[in-house]
């Protein structure tokens, strides 16, 4: 529960936290989602892309330059000092998968004795 003062009970009983969130559902409902949420609800197509080998340089590039953190402040609403994550072209996937399968396999050797 929010800990907003207007929460029933109280005299007014508005319950404001809800009201707002029927506010937002509406919005979305007339004007749909906007350009900011659908790139930061997007997780897949942006990692897939993001995994590109020339693409992730590009775009950690242009990650760590403020002019153009300042422009995606102003075009899609991320503020410009907000972490963004690094993209990397080889993922532990691949890595696991082309990797030699008698190298993953052989057993590993302890020597405490």
């Amino acid at each position: 529960m929010t800990k907003c003062p207007y929460v029933p009970p109280h005299e007014w009983a508005i319950d404001f936290p809800h009201l707002m969130l029927r506010a937002k559902a509406q919005r979305f409902k007339e004007k749909g989602a906007s350009l900011r949420d659908k790139v930061l609800t997007s997780t897949d197509v942006v990692g897939k892309i993001g995994s590109i080998p020339v693409v992730s340089q590009v775009v950690n590039g242009a990650n760590n330059s403020k002019i153009l953190r300042k422009t995606l402040d102003v075009t899609i609403g991320i503020h410009r000092d907000a972490p963004i994550p690094t993209f990397h072209s080889r993922h532990s996937s691949k890595t696991y998968f082309t990797q030699d399968r008698v190298q993953r396999l052989r057993p590993i050797k302890l020597d405490c004795l």
